[in-house]
């Protein structure tokens, strides 16, 4: 059964910092609405099904964060836009959100006041931002359905305010749709009446604790649905941002039959073995998109979103019940902050203020990796990848393979025979280098081999990378390498090796992008494991879930 894979061009590593709170991600989700009991059940049966496709979600866009907008286009926009940003009512004036605008403690608050129409604005803001920066994201209002499937799974309790939704407010639509969800939009006119300029609000707030109820047992979910028009500025509604992404290109693979399921989205590829079910989106031969694990009673175990291989948002693990066990908010692979459970302890500022890794370049321009003990490692695997033009083609793009092999020759760069899976074993000696110069000139530089190992160290809770050699074939036809260099020898010359067309964030050279893992290649041979897996996904999906186990045990 053919697999759906998406396919986008590739942009090699992500800090993102257009907007800076944390977004969670929601798996496709089908949620069922039951009739009241006191109403008729139609030709489908008692209860309604909404299904709603997979995206992230913010938290409330804060104080700081509008602010920071309101700077921005301040600059380069005409001063009646400008002051159209500005929250203004007859309950919210200019002196109470200058007020809010300077009171520090509430810099890191839900911002209050921002229209339906202002908040649009925010959303086409960050989206121009992340097409300036070649990120493949777009963002907006969330749709009404979004807000209940994003309640569904994260439980949102003491809401602070109440949450603007995409949708328009009008009662034929609401009535028509009584024991379902219609998402009907309308981009009202200037022109328009008023009534066709109400916007949805969704929630709770600390102002109204009552919340929207799916069961309609005593009161159906639209009628406890509100509104405000698109203009208005309240003191009770928020707005939280919608994150998707754009330029998706589909292409179909095949796996193993005895090892995939096609469940009813298509469009992600979903892994069943060993009792779990896992579903993900693939482009560009890395995971990028929403990710979810299930139990086999289909409550989701884990949920959390790839952006080209690269962790990002929150990430949280719950038990078979669906109680909440860890969460986390990443910046990137190498980069979270604990969420959930809480920890608080005597030294925690003074560790937060002291940790233990900073990222700094050397003289030679990169950065050394920390030292590890042996006692803080709970698992380890090596893995052996080989990365070719076709798996890796944004990277042979960039990375003259032979022009860096004579570089490393000519600095006199230790070469070792691949021996034993690059062993280590056998150096080649200095008086046949001459001989290897000659060979490096037909050999195979469309591929090569990296052997790198993968641990979970204690100390920081989290899985971590280090590749302990790069490894060269002789021959198109070869299935071994032939040499092998290690790997921290050769990381001054590819931090010469610049990536200027990455320069959305950290990585700038070669040395960078080995560091962040940002390459999957192919898994062709994993060490702890007796025999290989049926497929290359399988393998990467082991690891991922093992480190997901972990974070269980360790309960962070």
């Amino acid at each position: 059964m053919p697999l759906k894979i998406l396919f986008i061009s590739v942009v090699i590593f992500l800090q993102f910092t257009l907007c800076s709170q944390m977004y969670y991600p929601v798996p496709n989700t089908v949620i069922d609405i039951p009739h009241s009991t006191s109403d008729m059940i139609d030709s489908i049966g008692n209860q309604h099904r909404l299904d709603v496709n997979a995206f992230s979600i913010s938290e409330f866009v804060t104080v700081a964060q509008y602010k920071k907008y309101l700077v921005t286009i301040k600059k380069d926009s005409t001063k009646q836009f400008y002051q159209s940003q500005i929250p203004k009512s007859g309950i919210i004036n200019k002196k109470l959100i200058n007020e809010i605008f300077k009171c520090e403690a509430l810099q890191n608050e839900p911002m209050p006041g921002v229209s339906w129409a202002a908040g649009r604005n925010y959303c086409k803001w960050l989206t121009n931002k992340a097409q300036n920066n070649n990120l493949e994201y777009a963002y907006d209002l969330p749709l009404l359905s979004q807000l209940v499937a994003f309640d569904s799974l994260y439980k949102l309790e003491d809401n602070t305010l109440l949450c603007w939704a995409l949708n328009t407010y009008d009662e034929s639509i609401i009535h028509y749709s009584k024991y379902s969800i219609y998402d009907y939009l309308y981009n009202a006119k200037k022109t328009d009446p008023p009534s066709l300029k109400r916007k949805t609000i969704y929630g709770s707030s600390y102002h109204l604790h009552d919340k929207p109820d799916l069961s309609f047992e005593y009161m159906g979910l639209h009628s406890n649905l509100r509104y405000e028009f698109q203009d208005s500025s309240s003191r009770y509604v928020g707005f939280r941002i919608v994150r998707q992404l754009t330029n998706k290109e589909k292409r179909s693979i095949n796996l193993n039959q005895t090892n995939v399921a096609n469940l009813r989205h298509s469009k992600d590829t979903v892994f069943v073995f060993d009792n779990r079910e896992i579903e993900v989106n693939i482009s560009n031969n890395s995971f990028h998109g929403n990710y979810t694990e299930k139990y086999e009673n289909d409550n989701i175990k884990v949920s959390g979103e790839f952006y080209h291989g690269q962790r990002v948002g929150v990430w949280s693990v719950w038990d078979k019940n669906q109680v909440l066990l860890v969460r986390r908010n990443y910046s990137h692979n190498k980069k979270f902050e604990f969420i959930y459970p809480i920890s608080d302890y005597p030294y925690k500022k003074l560790y937060a203020a002291n940790p233990i890794f900073k990222y700094k370049k050397n003289k030679k321009g990169y950065s050394p990796y920390f030292y590890v003990e042996e006692s803080a490692v709970s698992y380890s695997k090596k893995i052996w990848r080989v990365l070719n033009e076709k798996n890796e083609k944004e990277l042979f793009h960039v990375l003259n393979l032979e022009s860096l092999i004579q570089t490393l020759i000519n600095n006199n760069v230790i070469c070792y025979f691949y021996g034993n899976y690059s062993d280590f074993k056998t150096k080649v000696k200095y008086d046949s280098l001459s001989i290897l110069k000659a060979e490096i000139l037909a050999s195979d530089f469309t591929r090569f081999e990296i052997k790198e190992q993968f641990f979970f160290n204690t100390e920081q809770l989290m899985g971590d990378t280090r590749q302990l050699s790069l490894s060269l074939f002789k021959n198109k036809t070869d299935k071994y390498p032939k040499y092998s260099f290690y790997f921290p020898n050769i990381r001054e010359y590819l931090a010469q090796i610049p990536l200027k067309q990455y320069i959305l964030a950290n990585i700038t050279n070669l040395d960078e992008y080995f560091y962040y893992r940002n390459y999957r290649g192919e898994i062709i041979k994993i060490s702890t494991l007796k025999k290989d897996l049926s497929s290359d996904w399988e393998n990467e999906l082991n690891i991922i879930t093992a480190e997901h186990k972990l974070w269980i045990a360790f309960g962070r």
